[in-house]
């Protein structure tokens, strides 16, 4: 396996074992022990990837927006020759979305009430390509 490769890996299980903790408890409440350990990684090599709590959040946070973006956008795609039922497509296209994957739609439930400041307003940053196209929808 190459090293880019290797580090691909690695991001991934770091991120997978992150959303599980972000989204049982909140960005305040995680633990980058929990993370660690649920994910097999030492703290250095999750240091090495991802340098704070913070930076991890918002890598996670991330994925679970691009995924609802990109979820949303695929449903209204394969029914775009029927425009009466957009809106139901795209609450369908949701819902699928939150079942198929319940720790991001979970960590996406959490992080649109992030208390910390600072944090909310770099959520509020990454969810631009989502609420572009939610007023695409709605509007």
């Amino acid at each position: 396996m190459r090293q880019a490769e290797k580090n691909t890996t690695a991001q991934e299980k770091i991120i997978s074992a992150a959303t599980r903790e972000f989204a049982a408890h909140g960005f305040e409440a995680a633990s980058m022990n929990v993370i660690c350990k649920d994910g097999g990684i030492s703290k250095g090599n999750l240091y090495h990837y991802f340098p704070s709590k913070e930076a991890l959040y918002l890598s996670c946070v991330k994925k679970s927006l691009d995924g609802l973006t990109s979820a949303i956008s695929k449903g209204l795609e394969e029914s775009s020759e029927n425009a009466d039922n957009i809106i139901d497509v795209y609450f369908d296209s949701r819902i699928k979305f939150f079942r198929q994957n319940q720790d991001l739609g979970l960590l996406f439930c959490r992080c649109m009430a992030v208390p910390d400041k600072k944090i909310r307003d770099k959520v509020i940053l990454l969810r631009r390509k989502l609420d572009k196209l939610n007023m695409e929808v709605v509007i």
